[in-house]
């Protein structure tokens, strides 16, 4: 395979099962689309040509570039081509595989899954999407909205119910495609035995966690707001409120 001018060359570190070629792929006209200095991540977009196919994937490379996040690289890896493998193209991005490539004279791992939209917003409650999705839900309305929700708890759940923890369910960890969540970045995934004691029913009180069963779902469920604030919590509330009022110093002791 000709290799395009700029462009660098991957070396598959892992494979699936039935992978049928170990030759290299090409990566070209990587563009970065975020950088985490503090955990030493870097993502591009790019295309990836691989031996014997004239059309090029669109891709998403988050790269290691000093050699730190080895051990998350490789259980996100596991994950993807384990536990998350029959949720590929549908609850998870499809995952292309695990490759070093060259940068200079530094070796570098790299993840490569498939491009599936932007990120949600860094916020739950207001449910706001990137400028690229955000007409989409403006034509759709709440309905859509909530239903986007509802998805995004049942593929939590239904990777629960197959033995696997995400780990990390924030708004920079769900991509929108086409109006529906995709989870990605499974490197705080886990095997789980999901001891979920109750349904899921939006619109009913909230339970104590103790009660629900699930640590990861009920944070998930409470920061989405598809309960209602139940006495309990109003009351420790506004007992907090009330104790915080009456051990205020008064201003002249200020």
């Amino acid at each position: 395979m000709k290799r395009p001018p700029g462009a660098l060359t991957l070396r598959r570190v892992t494979t699936f099962e039935d992978a049928a070629d170990e030759a290299s792929w090409v990566i070209q006209d990587a563009k970065a689309i975020h950088i985490d200095d503090s955990l030493n991540t870097f993502v591009f977009r790019a295309e990836i040509h691989r031996p014997g196919d004239s059309t090029p994937l669109d891709a998403v490379l988050k790269l290691d570039p000093t050699g730190e996040r080895q051990e998350a690289f490789m259980n996100e890896t596991r994950a993807y081509q384990t536990t998350g493998r029959p949720f590929q193209a549908n609850v998870l991005p499809d995952f292309f595989g695990c490759f070093e490539t060259r940068i200079g004279s530094t070796t570098v791992t790299c993840l490569a899954i498939e491009y599936c939209g932007d990120p949600m917003e860094q916020t739950y409650t207001k449910l706001i999407i990137h400028s690229c999705a955000l007409s989409f839900f403006e034509i759709s309305g709440p309905f859509l909205i909530a239903q986007f929700r509802y998805e995004l708890i049942e593929y939590a759940a239904l990777l629960h119910q197959h033995g696997m923890t995400h780990g990390d369910i924030y708004p920079q960890n769900i991509l929108v495609s086409d109006g529906h969540p995709v989870l990605i970045d499974l490197e705080s995934s886990e095997k789980h035995t999901c001891c979920l004691r109750m349904k899921i029913v939006p619109g009913t009180m909230m339970p104590w966690e103790e009660e629900f069963g699930c640590k990861e779902l009920f944070d998930l469920i409470s920061r989405m707001g598809l309960w209602k604030p139940s006495t309990c919590y109003i009351s420790a509330f506004r007992r907090q409120i009330l104790m915080l009022a009456f051990f205020r110093r008064p201003l002249f002791l200020r």
